[in-house]
């Protein structure tokens, strides 16, 4: 979600498939993505609707955000995309390199930055302040999932092609690739060294290159000072802690009885006969 507000004139998810962020907020709360980690069945949008509708500061908040608007699917799906657009990087030790800082990173990521953009042929996809093209490409990572081809049905050169991914703090979020195949950096560079799967759709882009160890290493060492300082913002203080009738909690988010259901809003967590 890194700089996500700039990835304008381009679809969001691996796939393609929302043409907006607000889109793919609302495909989100609607197919339970946002909800089945701690559930067994999605959550009803109607009844997520009522419960936050039922907490007076969410209704505050609304009606300061968007006055006369009713807490509704859209009205939800436009402030969280709102949100999501304000995720700027923090400044990286990369970034202070650039800049003229030659102690802000190590002899091995300023060898790892040059075969990015050279040998390694990484700047191909990854490129910009954001590492990132915003395009589809085939570099053989799935031979069952068509991803952008799933999408466009038509077009063959799409099939089996998936996002580039922005490089910003990508050391915070292993695993890797679109199926999380590739558990480390090291194993994520060492795809590129595979012969690519020969097919209509493999990127012309993807030509396999021949690393040593130290190269490899090289390269993870440069990803990892791509990791912004400070990374993200605080978390946002929440919403008093209100049950869905309106009626004051006694304990965080109600009386859960596990430690990980304490830490799922009451809007999100399926009951009995609500769902």
């Amino acid at each position: 979600m890194i700089g996500i507000g700039y990835a304008t004139g381009s679809p969001f998810g691996w796939d393609g498939r929302s043409a907006t962020l607000e889109t793919q907020v609302r495909d989100s709360i609607t197919t339970g993505a946002m909800s089945m980690r701690e559930t067994h069945m999605p959550v009803k949008v109607e009844t997520i609707e009522r419960r936050i509708g039922a907490i007076p500061d969410y209704v505050e908040k609304f009606n300061a955000a968007l006055p006369g608007a009713s807490i509704t699917l859209d009205a939800m799906a436009q402030a969280i995309a709102a949100y999501e657009r304000t995720m700027e990087p923090g400044v990286a030790p990369f970034d202070r390199w650039i800049d003229g800082d030659e102690g802000a990173i190590s002899e091995s990521a300023k060898r790892g930055f040059v075969l990015f953009d050279n040998k390694a042929g990484c700047f191909a996809c990854h490129t910009g302040w954001r590492f990132t093209d915003d395009k589809f490409h085939d570099i053989g990572t799935s031979t069952t999932d068509i991803g952008r081809g799933r999408i466009l049905k038509d077009d063959a050169r799409m099939r089996y092609a998936f996002k580039t991914p922005t490089l910003r703090s990508v050391a915070l979020r292993p695993p890797y690739m679109h199926n999380a195949s590739r558990a480390t950096l090291y194993e994520a560079v060492r795809h590129y060294e595979r012969e690519p799967i020969d097919r209509p759709s493999r990127s012309p882009l993807f030509e396999p290159v021949d690393l040593s160890r130290q190269e490899r290493l090289d390269l993870v060492a440069f990803m990892q000072t791509l990791t912004g300082v400070p990374e993200g913002e605080p978390a946002p203080k929440l919403p008093a802690d209100w049950n869905p009738d309106g009626t004051k909690q006694s304990a965080m988010w109600g009386s859960a009885s596990t430690e990980s259901s304490r830490h799922v809003p009451p809007f999100l967590r399926a009951t009995e006969g609500a769902n």
